[in-house]
Formats: C-alpha cells, sequence, structure tokens
C-alpha cells in the first residue's frame, strides 16, 4: 500500500454570539506545515475578522493505493 500526502484544510469557527459560529476556512494547507505554524496562521488570519474564535480544525488529507 502507498500513502500520498495531500493538501488539507484549517477550518476556523468564530463565535457570533448567542451560541451561533461562522466557519471560515483556509485551504491548501501543505502536510508539511507543523501544527503550531498552521495555528499561529489561523489565529493570525482570525484576528483580523470581526468574531472571536470559537475552535480551530485542522483536517489532514491522503490518499491511499494498492
Amino acid at each position: 500500500m502507498t500513502v500520498i500526502d495531500q493538501l488539507g484544510y484549517v477550518t476556523i469557527y468564530l463565535d457570533i454570539g448567542e451560541g451561533d459560529t461562522v466557519s471560515v476556512r483556509l485551504n491548501n494547507i501543505k502536510p508539511t506545515a507543523t501544527d503550531q505554524d498552521v495555528y499561529d496562521v489561523a489565529t493570525a488570519v482570525a484576528g483580523l475578522l470581526a468574531y472571536p474564535i470559537n475552535s480551530i480544525r485542522r483536517t489532514k488529507r491522503s490518499d491511499y493505493s494498492a
């Protein structure tokens, strides 16, 4: 089996009040990017937005072949 890492994405969930959230997605995250680097960029981008961060989720993707 061969595993090929693909570009992933980060979803930033923002708290817009009354228990509601809105999400912003950052695409094309390199699989070699460290979690700390991804977190730092996500918090920097969220700092430019009007609402506070609720959570940040990184999604990694891989293709498997026989």
